[in-house]
């Protein structure tokens, strides 16, 4: 459990696998994000002193729970999982880190066992203010994607979900080691409200709110 890949698996089995049965009878979807499940816990163990721990928790944790997306995906059809391996896969394509996995047209039994070596490596790697703000620069320039339309407003959608939250954990972290923005505190609230949007999801409403991110992370920078 100390080492993050093994606090991945072992989480990730009941907070993202849920039984087909629960969700007929309408049980909300499962997602899996650790740093902020493990944030969101009371503390029951000792943490080695990290002060980044959180970006590399949630780096850990969604390459985690894209090997289980792509192991789900590999046995049985469904469309709506399909959105959100898309969407998990693009997001971690936009790390550094995503150059390991296969590119958007692989299969996914070959993304279900890059995404099982990446959550291993990534869990020994160390992070920094720089990379965490390089990152979180990245992610915030993506609004263009949300304009352009070229995959589905459903895929978007997923997008959004797990890029807000991406954001958000990377956020934190510089928070905790001395950030602060009042401006980027507002603009990631809002990108949340829209990111929550479900059936009502406007792409251009978001990447609106995802630019003013981007503003004031530009502000903050100066």
């Amino acid at each position: 459990m100390r080492d993050l890949s093994g606090r991945a698996n072992v989480c990730v089995a009941c907070h993202l696998n849920i039984d087909p049965a629960l969700v007929r009878a309408g049980h909300p979807e499962m997602f899996f994000e650790l740093d902020g499940n493990m944030r969101a816990q009371p503390p029951h163990w000792r943490e080695e002193p990290d002060a980044w721990l959180g970006p590399r928790a949630w780096l850990v944790g969604q390459a985690t729970a894209l090997r289980e997306l792509s192991w789900k995906l590999g046995s049985r059809s469904d469309a709506d999982l399909a959105l959100r391996w898309k969407a998990l896969h693009w997001l971690l394509l936009q790390s550094p880190a995503g150059s390991r996995l296969p590119a958007k047209t692989a299969s996914y039994s070959s993304v279900q066992g890059a995404s099982e070596r990446l959550a291993r490596s990534a869990s020994r790697e160390r992070w920094s203010r720089e990379a965490s703000t390089t990152l979180l620069r990245k992610l915030a320039q993506t609004s263009p994607e949300f304009r352009e339309g070229r995959v589905s407003d459903a895929e978007l959608r997923r997008r959004a979900e797990v890029l807000t939250l991406a954001v958000d954990r990377l956020w934190q972290a510089l928070k905790a080691n001395g950030a602060a923005s009042s401006n980027l505190d507002t603009a990631l609230s809002a990108a949340a409200s829209e990111a929550r949007a479900q059936e009502g999801f406007e792409p251009q409403r978001y990447a609106a709110a995802l630019e003013q991110v981007e503003v004031a992370l530009e502000l903050l920078e100066k």
